[in-house]
């Protein structure tokens, strides 16, 4: 290997990642929780961005007059992204919670 990384010299590995997967997945409650702890601690001043799912649901009625839809939708949060400034104000850092799921992200490992 001729060339190397320049950000990370001799090292090969380039990206690192590590998570814990829960059994159960997070709440809603759970997750603002957890946006809080971040928000208590010392990242933040870093970037959050909240995760959302919307689900619809989609009922017809066959009736006399034809067919009759009706649906329900909600939106509730779940999960959130923190993205941790560099310097130089890019982001090659960050956590993210997503429903069953925290892993920490390093786009550009530095060993």
């Amino acid at each position: 290997m001729n060339k190397y990384l320049p950000f990370a010299g001799t090292n090969a590995i380039q990206e690192v990642i590590m998570g814990v997967h829960f059994e159960k997945k997070f709440t809603p409650n759970e997750i603002l929780n957890i946006q809080e702890i971040i928000q208590q601690s010392d990242l933040n001043q870093a970037k959050q961005l909240p995760k959302y799912l919307y689900s619809m649901q989609l009922n017809s009625d066959n009736s006399k007059q034809g067919v009759i839809l009706s649906s329900t939708h909600e939106q509730y949060l779940s999960g959130i992204r923190v993205k941790l400034p560099e310097l130089d104000g890019t982001s090659d850092k960050g956590i993210l919670v997503d429903n069953k799921n925290i892993s920490i992200h390093f786009m550009k490992y530095r060993g």
